[in-house]
């Protein structure tokens, strides 16, 4: 695999698309290139440069641990075309059931729910795991994108349209063992369809 200052520019998307999605990944990747970027041009010991760079590491580790890079940046890595289709699937929703959990840090697993000749698609928020047929081939065999729509369309649903949204949404309050025992059904599925 080429490291990212073998990378063209067309290609950068691509390489970033392999590596960890998550914002903690794109964080992380973000410090390592600036110390690589530091060692090779900044390190000369002199106390004004060190000084700035600390500034820059304090800045971003508050940054990170205050805003913990909101979705809203990770828009920048979804393309416009996965953007139209989550928003378009949004509009055309009528009825969504939501499982969660009433903890500190709440759960949440929603379920759109099935029209006619259709198959209930379970997707979960707070990480990019989907059961639909997108989520299977494009974000685990062909890792060329970040998140399904029915994702994309969940966030923006929690994001911009809860308030004003004529979706009728069937919520259900359940423990975090049911939660978690649901997830790896509906992982252990997933895995055996293929």
């Amino acid at each position: 695999d080429l490291h990212f200052s073998d990378v063209k520019l067309a290609d950068i998307s691509a390489w970033v698309a392999r590596r960890d999605k998550t914002p903690m990944g794109i964080y992380q990747g973000g410090i390592r290139t600036f110390w690589k970027f530091y060692r090779a041009y900044l390190d000369n010991k002199k106390p004004n440069l060190i000084w700035y760079t600390q500034i820059f590491v304090a800045a971003s580790l508050i940054n990170f641990i205050i805003f913990a890079m909101p979705d809203r940046s990770l828009a920048y890595f979804y393309g416009y075309e996965i953007l139209l289709h989550g928003i378009h699937l949004l509009k055309n929703t009528q009825r969504l059931a939501l499982y969660h959990t009433n903890e500190i840090i709440p759960r949440r697993l929603y379920q759109f729910r099935a029209n006619k000749n259709q198959v209930s698609v379970y997707t979960l928020p707070t990480s990019n795991f989907c059961t639909c047929t997108f989520y299977k081939e494009h974000i685990l065999n062909k890792q060329d994108y970040f998140s399904c729509p029915h994702n994309i369309a969940i966030k923006l649903h929690e994001k911009i349209s809860k308030a004003n949204s004529d979706i009728e949404i069937e919520t259900f309050e359940v423990s975090h063992e049911y939660l978690t025992d649901k997830m790896t059904k509906l992982i252990e599925q997933s895995c055996g369809t293929e």
